[in-house]
């Protein structure tokens, strides 16, 4: 008797609420289910919209309040369907929100195994990277890849912005891993963007610092002192090795002096290698 009369008491309230908002249309509706295994509990349905503060619903669930928190969830220290803020589309869930037991604000997908996350004191949001997460690591080749690749300058339709990027069809040809695959043809909506391919610019510089990595050691440059410049090329084209200020189309610095080809060999000079004769002029001579 007594649940009856706090159902009853409960519905009356919300009842008043909504009319007091100008929702008397609404249908509400309070159930109580007993026994059940965590005791009594109450499921409140609305058929169209629920407004919580403020003066008017614009959405299924609409709150305001001013002076505190709109919405608090709390309890949810451990990722999973029962915690945080789950997202649903055509009743699956997509996407869950929590607060995980780091105290990390954590956004994942529906299998809770991917995501993105952002720390206490932190500005920008982070991915997990750990080693201990990875499998089937293997290094990855940069340069090979880059013949095609092209950066572009471009206007977006929805709102004319000029923007810079790549295209995600034609950066597929080449870092596949870097781009999320959409659907063919022509774009339902250009505001929604659904079915539209995406490019994961946040993991470029990976890839960019790989590419670097990769001409250092082409042109031997990985071991070359700080206090020296191993190889030059100004803006005119000028190419200088042992200086940063060649005055021609080539300058070499820094050749061995031998005075003749056995003598370069007895110093230590292989086939092939440079140096000079050290007279006036000094011709360079190629060991043999």
């Amino acid at each position: 008797m007594k649940r009856a009369l706090k159902a009853l008491l409960v519905s009356q309230f919300f009842i008043v609420g909504l009319l007091s908002l100008g929702f008397a249309e609404e249908k509400l509706t309070i159930t109580t289910f007993y026994p059940s295994p965590y005791g009594s509990y109450d499921v409140l349905y609305v058929k169209s919209r629920l407004g919580i503060g403020g003066t008017s619903a614009t959405a299924s669930l609409y709150i305001y309040d001013e002076n505190s928190s709109a919405l608090l969830v709390t309890d949810s220290n451990n990722p999973s369907a029962s915690s945080g803020i789950n997202m649903y589309k055509s009743g699956n869930r997509k996407f869950i929100a929590v607060v995980d037991g780091g105290e990390n604000y954590v956004i994942l997908d529906a299998e809770l195994d991917n995501g993105v996350y952002i720390t206490q004191n932190s500005n920008s949001w982070a991915a997990g990277s750990d080693a201990r997460l990875k499998k089937n690591v293997q290094p990855i080749s940069v340069l090979n890849r880059l013949k095609d690749y092209r950066a572009v300058s471009f206007d977006w339709k929805t709102n004319g912005k000029k923007d810079i990027g790549v295209i995600a069809q034609e950066f597929y040809q080449l870092f596949p891993e870097l781009v999320d695959k959409g659907s063919e043809g022509e774009l339902s909506s250009l505001k929604i963007k659904e079915g539209a391919w995406g490019v994961h610019y946040d993991r470029i510089g990976v890839v960019a610092l790989q590419g670097v990595k990769e001409i250092s050691t082409v042109l031997g440059l990985q071991n070359a002192p700080t206090t020296q410049a191993a190889l030059t090329v100004d803006a005119l084209g000028n190419v200088g090795i042992g200086t940063a200020d060649p005055k021609s189309k080539l300058q070499v610095v820094g050749l061995p002096v031998y005075a003749n080809n056995a003598a370069a060999i007895a110093g230590g000079l292989t086939a092939g290698a440079f140096y000079r004769t050290g007279g006036d002029p000094g011709p360079v001579c190629v060991v043999h």
